[in-house]
């Protein structure tokens, strides 16, 4: 938060990114407008869990978003598609159809990272010419991994213990 005569954020919330520049201070409105229009286009993956799909998408339920995606790139991975329950199921769409699916077991507890570790993992093994498919399945085992081996620093949320793949 830029201390600023009008702060960015007085309270952490989700909101639509349609309702982004609304809520933005003057002087992001331009970079926040950039964002949405030139870089969500042309993303190759993105990878929302359920709830960060929802609040992407303006316009359909979240039952509906675990049937057909209507979000804005090539390839879709939406995480976690059954919060709440002990298995964690993330699903690959190609073009808005379902291309895999993949069914994982939850390790308990609180985590910091998963999101953020999966993302980059797939990144790093699609650098590395892997397929979207292969990278993907083998960037779950790799923060599936990590999970297990986290580390607590206090009384929060574990830390992820990244190896190397």
């Amino acid at each position: 938060n830029v201390k600023t005569k009008n702060p960015e954020f007085f309270d952490w919330k989700w909101i639509k990114p349609s309702e982004l520049t609304k809520v933005a201070v003057n002087f992001k409105v331009d970079i926040y407008k950039k964002i949405k229009e030139e870089i969500f286009p042309f993303s190759y993956l993105i990878t929302p869990n359920l709830e960060e799909a929802y609040i992407l998408n303006d316009k359909i339920s979240k039952e509906e978003l675990i049937i057909k995606p209507n979000l804005i790139a090539e390839n879709i991975l939406l995480k976690d598609c059954v919060p709440l329950s002990n298995k964690i199921i993330n699903k690959l769409y190609k073009s808005k159809k379902l291309k895999k699916e993949w069914v994982l077991n939850r390790v308990d507890g609180n985590y910091h990272g998963t999101g953020c570790t999966l993302a980059s993992a797939i990144t790093g093994l699609l650098a590395k010419k892997k397929s979207l498919e292969q990278s993907i399945e083998d960037a779950q085992s790799f923060t599936n991994e990590s999970i297990k081996n986290a580390f607590s620093l206090g009384k929060g949320q574990k830390i992820l213990k990244r190896l190397l793949i």
